[in-house]
């Protein structure tokens, strides 16, 4: 009776002892067969907070290392800390990622203009930039005929995750507004305004004469439009004897809010006669008032007021994802913002059709499409 020696193999766990009987007739073969062992390679993704990032994998002895690919928004992967065998030793072991800060994250400049009304500011300009993780960047210098900069804003770090957004602002430069009233009853006094702001000076009167307007040349060639200059501003009146004159404002309904741009017409007739104003074509997508008759009065202050209102429809959103379609009321022209959809499982693949950045004359609807996720088991 023999028992078969064992040996000790880094790597492996040997089997239980063999013992046989030898017999005389026969000689006596015993095979012994080692079980490769298995260890674990921990791969520490080296933020702290983001420890359930790490990977834990199990290789066999001299198995090929593999180590998994790692990424960190706003920075580049640099190396492993400690030591990364190329083949797995007999134990275990544990590396940890070194991170660099990334030198093209992602961050944005805004510039905004304040409204010609006063009431906000508009975007007119947004720059996407890129630099380094961390870093402090100020927003590029930046100088708009008729505006101001509000005020110098301050340097900002970039955001490693490229969500940094720094937003300058510009306020519009006010100026004079100068009335030479060419002999009317009572002079008018000079006011302020925004530049690029729609506004209605004042209607002087004159006896025995009719308005006939402001004008930006004393030769009474050149009518006033309706908007402040980028500088100070002279308006000289026209009269007309023997008339009268008449305002009218052709209000036209904005688009995003629920204020009025307006045009006026001045018109002139005998005193006391009686005036219809015609309408002023807007094109599509307007309701147009009802003309107004009216009797001109003789101290020159007759107003005429038309309102032009948009046509307002209705932007269905149908996620096609069982729930059901959502519709907003727009007026024609305004701007149309609809969200991207997310659905568990899914893609979002697009919308039917194309969305418009402006609401056209019309209702539409638009439903999302979805590519089905695929996923590895």
């Amino acid at each position: 009776v023999v028992t078969g020696p064992l040996k000790n193999y880094e790597g492996f766990t040997a089997p239980d002892a063999i013992t046989a009987t030898v017999t005389a007739d026969s000689g006596m073969l015993i095979k012994y067969y080692y079980t490769r062992n298995t260890y674990k390679a921990t791969f520490d993704y080296g933020v702290g907070g983001m420890e359930d990032r790490n990977r834990v994998i199990t290789y066999y002895y001299g198995q090929a290392v593999e180590p998994p690919v790692f990424t960190y928004p706003g920075f580049y992967f640099g190396e492993w800390v400690g030591e990364l065998p190329e083949t797995m030793p007999a134990h275990d072991f544990t590396v940890t990622a070194r991170w660099g800060c990334s030198s093209d994250t992602p961050y944005r400049v805004e510039y905004y203009q304040q409204n010609a009304n006063g009431n906000g500011y508009t975007v007119v300009e947004i720059l996407n930039l890129k630099g380094t993780t961390y870093d402090f960047v100020d927003a590029p210098e930046r100088e708009y005929d008729g505006f101001t900069l509000k005020y110098t804003p301050v340097s900002h770090p970039i955001a490693s995750a490229g969500t940094t957004v720094i937003k300058v602002y510009f306020d519009r430069n006010t100026h004079n507004v100068n009335y030479v009233d060419n002999g009317a009853n009572a002079p008018i006094a000079s006011e302020t305004h925004r530049y690029g702001e729609n506004f209605i000076p004042k209607v002087p009167t004159k006896t025995g004469y009719g308005f006939a307007g402001w004008f930006v040349d004393e030769e009474l060639t050149v009518p006033f439009n309706g908007y402040m200059t980028n500088g100070d501003l002279t308006l000289y009146a026209k009269w007309e004897a023997g008339v009268v004159g008449y305002v009218v404002n052709h209000n036209i309904q904005n688009a995003n809010n629920n204020s009025y741009t307006t045009t006026t017409v001045y018109g002139n007739a005998t005193a006391d006669s009686v005036v219809t104003p015609e309408l002023i074509e807007v094109g599509e997508g307007f309701i147009a008032p009802e003309t107004q008759t009216v009797t001109v009065r003789a101290d020159g202050t007759t107003v005429i007021n038309y309102y032009y209102t948009r046509e307002v429809h209705t932007l269905t959103v149908d996620k096609a994802d069982g729930s059901a379609p959502v519709s907003t009321s727009y007026k024609y022209g305004a701007d149309v913002k609809v969200s991207e959809p997310t659905r568990t499982g899914y893609t979002f693949a697009g919308w039917d059709i194309e969305v418009p950045d402006t609401m056209p004359n019309s209702d539409i609807t638009i439903t999302a499409s979805w590519t089905i996720n695929q996923y590895k088991i």
